[in-house]
């Protein structure tokens, strides 16, 4: 029982040392870049394909979609459930907020299709 918890803790204090310090700005630091184009940014998840991150965010957000730019996908209003791209800005005050995302693939047809639920999210390449 000694040794155990004596190896607990000198693994814990090796664990200690690998920590590296928290990015609070727009700056790149300790190998990482962050992406500050996001006000409230909440669920994460890749692409099914592995090509791009669809992060979902609270607020207002939108540029050009072009490679490195974000990309709105809004749910079809036939109630489908898929993404539909549409222009991002200036959105009007009745547009919906962004809200939560799920990504599948639908089987049905030849081409994958990221499937989302019926909140928006943006998705940056």
């Amino acid at each position: 029982m000694m040794r155990t918890l004596a190896l607990l803790m000198l693994a814990a204090m090796a664990l200690a040392g690998c920590t590296t310090a928290e990015i609070l700005d727009c700056r790149a630091a300790n190998g990482l870049t962050p992406d500050c184009r996001f006000e409230n940014p909440e669920d994460f998840a890749v692409s099914p394909a592995g090509t791009a991150l669809i992060i979902s965010e609270m607020g207002r957000g939108g540029l050009e979609s072009r490679q490195g730019r974000l990309v709105a996908y809004y749910p079809d209003p036939a109630g489908s459930g898929r993404g539909e791209p549409r222009i991002l800005w200036p959105r009007s005050a009745a547009s919906t907020q962004p809200r939560g995302s799920r990504a599948t693939v639908r089987p049905s047809s030849m081409t994958s299709k990221i499937s989302m639920d019926s909140r928006t999210p943006w998705f940056t390449t």
